[in-house]
């Protein structure tokens, strides 16, 4: 999704616990995810829990997670390898945790990491980052590398010195 109010924009994901924090725009405050879904729309929250979504009722009481925008996917992507869930071939491991759900599509060889659950969210869906996720960001990656290997070809350099990126992807990518 576009940069707009409710994308997230930051992720952070525990590597011992999966546990998923994530900021996001137009919000101050970091959301600690549950780490498991709810067994109902009303089941009770750990006193931990509970005191975190009163804590950020109270600093944005409407704002809820509305999808993921473009630094929110690369950072989640990076975070889900950092964490180990993602292999070096940008596979996710098979690793027991509520958030990695595997089996999907067609041929049930799909997998996804759940990011955000239908009640912390606007839309009432899972927010999650899926297979074909990554690899839309591996072939983005690819193609930006090739363009690169061009230039630097055509004009005879064999290193570059530093990277500059523009614009708002720019300004909100975490380095």
């Amino acid at each position: 999704m576009r940069a707009a109010d409710g994308a997230i924009e930051r992720v952070r994901i525990d590597p011992a616990t999966l546990e998923v924090r994530f900021k996001l725009i137009g919000a101050d405050a970091w959301v600690h995810s549950q780490q498991e879904p709810p067994a109902s729309p009303d089941a009770a929250l750990t006193a931990e829990a509970a005191r975190r979504a009163k804590r950020d009722a109270l600093l944005n009481p409407t704002l809820k997670a509305s999808g993921i925008c473009g630094s929110g996917i690369i950072e989640a992507i990076a975070e889900l390898f950092l964490a180990g869930v993602l292999a070096p071939n940008g596979r996710f491991v098979e690793v027991a945790h509520p958030r990695l759900l595997t089996g999907l599509g067609d041929g049930g060889g799909k997998a996804a990491f759940v990011l955000a659950w239908p009640h912390e969210t606007s839309t009432g869906d899972v927010i999650y980052v899926h297979s074909d996720d990554v690899r839309a960001i591996q072939l983005a990656k690819a193609a930006l590398y090739a363009g690169s290997k061009l230039l630097m070809n055509r004009l005879n350099l064999a290193d570059v010195d530093r990277v500059a990126l523009a614009g708002g992807f720019g300004s909100y990518i975490d380095p």
